[in-house]
């Protein structure tokens, strides 16, 4: 079964489908051809018997949905669900599934490409199927000006599977889940020891991913954060000081105070006069 994100307006140009220029308002938005932009977004689920393996003058990102195959090509490399494939412009590449394969296809162009190397890079992320299959239902419900949008959609697609297939995709999920839980727990005043203890990793292997992701430390990570929220709530709110520590995880006004001074220069209550 093909189930394509496609419609009966489409032009065909060296053997892809093009989103119609309807989608790009030429008052607002460009498809310059230094810029990225989406070529098209497709899907396909069941068999593929593999023929002539071939190449194309675009990048294709494959996600995969559902079953299990193959990427045929110079080197084959085994596809199931979670793997999201990478092929740059010219590499010779097919998809054989003796049985059931589902993927969508992201066909992409544009200037922030033209660096990323000349082999197939693959990662294997649960939150690029998300994102891909996203991508795919916004194509297919899209508006007339939908295509700001889209490539928003498929550049976040793209810039996820860079960093996944730059970090690994086990310290990414982890410093996601670091970062997620220190948001979560900002009103606490919590130590880097709280959080690996909730990630169950040591604090030392905690630290090492952390500067590879953020080039900080967890606790320079932190305090960073507590202060922006300080600085946040002293501008836009009228809660004491003393409120506003306890808010970012300060159990001593004072103490607040002092780390606040370090970190811009001058007291909670200074800042928050000089913000009026």
């Amino acid at each position: 079964m093909q189930v394509m994100a496609g419609r009966s307006d489409y032009r065909t140009y060296n053997g892809i489908t093009w989103i119609p220029d309807a989608l790009w308002p030429r008052d607002i938005l460009s498809r310059d051809s230094g810029s990225f932009t989406v070529l098209s977004v497709d899907r396909f689920r069941g068999p593929r018997r593999g023929g002539q393996v071939g190449h194309h003058g675009y990048w294709e990102l494959v996600v995969v949905l559902g079953g299990t195959g193959e990427l045929a090509g110079l080197r084959p490399l085994p596809l199931s669900r979670g793997d999201v494939v990478l092929v740059p412009p010219g590499v010779a590449h097919d998809e054989v599934a003796p049985e059931m394969l589902d993927t969508v296809w992201v066909a992409m162009t544009g200037g922030r490409l033209r660096d990323r190397g000349d082999g197939v890079l693959a990662v294997r992320d649960e939150e690029l199927c998300r994102l891909g299959e996203e991508l795919w239902m916004q194509v297919a419900v899209r508006t007339q000006h939908s295509g700001g949008e889209l490539d928003g959609l498929a550049l976040t697609l793209l810039g996820r599977f860079l960093r996944v297939q730059a970090d690994g995709p086990v310290a990414g999920d982890l410093v996601d889940q670091a970062v997620r839980w220190l948001h979560q727990h900002l009103d606490r005043p919590v130590q880097v020891v709280d959080l690996a203890r909730q990630l169950r990793i040591s604090p030392a292997h905690l630290h090492r991913q952390f500067r590879q992701r953020t080039r900080r430390s967890p606790k320079v990570f932190l305090n960073a954060l507590r202060m922006e929220r300080a600085v946040h709530l002293l501008r836009h709110t009228a809660l004491p000081a003393a409120r506003i520590a306890a808010l970012v995880g300060f159990s001593d006004p004072l103490y607040f105070s002092r780390a606040f001074t370090r970190a811009m220069g001058q007291p909670p209550s200074r800042f928050r006069a000089a913000s009026d």
